[in-house]
């Protein structure tokens, strides 16, 4: 090692001391740094320097350090105080450069593995403590995380199911009927005759319901909002994976109540579907299979001897912390549930999945059987995990904006009777059509609900002038 990296190792860590009395980084930021440094006495200081702060945003839930955003807005990304906020601008800047050019001194280290993308197994065989993925530094067990995750939602959206939507369109409208309309419908609303009851009666079978009179119509009026519940359930039944989002009040539970009944209907042995249901607490957990238990006894009534509900929801199991439903190996992060050892469910429904972290998503994954049924329900905005990695953020990101493919818009308006606003036919990842986000909340609306929205996008003006009292008082 030269004197100058000695030097330079010695003075940085020595500022990383500093920071961590001044409580802007925690001792075990800078307890990497200097394991780092006795580890390669050669690594560049901007090594440890990026590691301290990649374990520092690792403790608030980050799970990489984007070099870039370091590098162009420190203040930003980390959001640390005024002073302490000076102090890593002058450390900043003893290393000029941009991300580009960390990324070069990082890569001649043998502390960092380089993901290029160009193998599905990257890195994997490395053995180095960090990787570097194009401006991204990872920890390696993070990264070896995303991977998973990535791999295992990649292959669950590109298995499509194609199902009738014949077959499904009654059942939806039986679940999800219409309000009683004030005046007697007028066929001016555009239904066709290949699209209402009348149409389909000849190609139904017997068991299947007849669609509702006040079926939602194929051709919807000028405005109207689509019954997002509805396709949230359709979008449901045409892969391995189903994301569905929402805010308070927006109904979540009630979809996937009315997703289960619908699975069990069109299922051609309903009552040897295994249904799971899980959710991060123990809370959550009781609260998810108390409100199923409901409404599927209210579905009950409402579809009467169509389908036996009351005895097909005696088959569901119990529901479950995540923790429980893995198995936990007593002094092991690891569960009796994995890859080699697959859970025995069909489908699986989780709740409050904001608060699923990286390594508890990766792990279910892997447990889960590659034919078996994911539907993961939460709102993106509240109740962030505890550990790294905000995975239903990141899976949701861009909803409320749609991205559908036209297949999917006809795949709604033909299974459900719903039209798909135009604005969201922008076409997306495959991801992007099996995420549905609920948009219109039951609980509250009004300032309350634009107030919520502000604070979610980050419109400090439009916030601040609903909390400001009006000029009349």
């Amino acid at each position: 090692m030269s004197v100058t990296t000695h030097l330079d190792h010695a003075a940085l860590l020595n500022t990383l001391q500093q920071w961590a009395e001044q409580g802007w980084i925690r001792r075990l930021d800078h307890a990497l740094a200097r394991f780092l440094a006795d580890l390669c006495p050669q690594a560049p200081p901007q090594l440890l320097l990026a590691a301290a702060l990649l374990a520092q945003l690792e403790g608030r839930g980050h799970t990489c350090l984007p070099l870039a955003d370091l590098l162009d807005d420190a203040d930003g990304l980390l959001a640390w105080p005024a002073v302490a906020a000076v102090a890593l601008r002058a450390e900043l800047a003893r290393w000029p450069g941009t991300g580009a050019d960390w990324c070069v001194a990082l890569q001649g280290c043998d502390l960092v593995d380089v993901d290029d993308g160009a193998a599905p197994s990257g890195a994997a065989t490395g053995r180095a403590p960090l990787v570097l993925r194009g401006q991204r530094l990872y920890l390696r067990r993070y990264w070896n995380f995303e991977r998973r995750v990535a791999a295992q939602v990649l292959q669950r959206v590109a298995t499509a199911d194609t199902p009738d939507p014949a077959q499904v369109r009654p059942w939806l409208d039986a679940l999800f009927p219409a309000p009683e309309p004030a005046a007697p419908a007028q066929p001016a609303l555009g239904l066709h005759a290949e699209g209402n009851a009348e149409g389909n009666a000849a190609v139904m079978p017997a068991a299947i319901p007849q669609a509702s009179r006040h079926a939602s119509p194929d051709v919807m009026p000028d405005g109207a909002d689509p019954d997002w519940q509805k396709i949230a359930c359709a979008v449901a039944l045409r892969g391995r994976l189903a994301v569905i989002t929402g805010g308070p009040g927006t109904g979540k539970t009630y979809t996937a109540a009315r997703l289960l009944a619908l699975l069990l209907a069109v299922s051609p042995q309903p009552d040897r579907l295994r249904v799971a249901l899980a959710a991060p607490t123990g809370k959550a957990a009781a609260r998810l299979r108390q409100a199923i238990e409901t409404a599927l006894a209210g579905l009950q009534q409402q579809l009467g001897d169509r389908l036996a509900l009351t005895e097909l929801a005696t088959h569901i199991g119990p529901a479950r912390t995540l923790h429980g439903l893995l198995g936990v190996r007593p002094d092991s992060r690891r569960f009796r549930a994995d890859a080699a050892h697959p859970l025995a469910v069909d489908v699986l429904i989780v709740d409050e999945a904001s608060m699923v972290h990286l390594e508890m998503m990766a792990a279910l994954l892997d447990a889960l059987p590659p034919q078996a049924r994911l539907v993961l329900l939460g709102d993106k905005d509240q109740l962030a995990s505890v550990e790294a990695g905000a995975v239903l953020g990141d899976l949701c990101r861009g909803a409320e904006h749609g991205h559908y493919r036209p297949v999917t818009a006809q795949f709604a308006a033909a299974a459900a009777g719903q039209v798909m606003p135009p604005a969201l036919l922008t076409g997306g990842s495959a991801l992007a059509q099996q995420t549905v986000m609920l948009r219109r909340s039951r609980r509250f609306g009004g300032p309350i609900g634009q107030l919520a929205l502000a604070v979610n996008t980050g419109n400090a003006a439009a916030a601040a002038a609903l909390l400001r009292p009006p000029p009349d008082g």
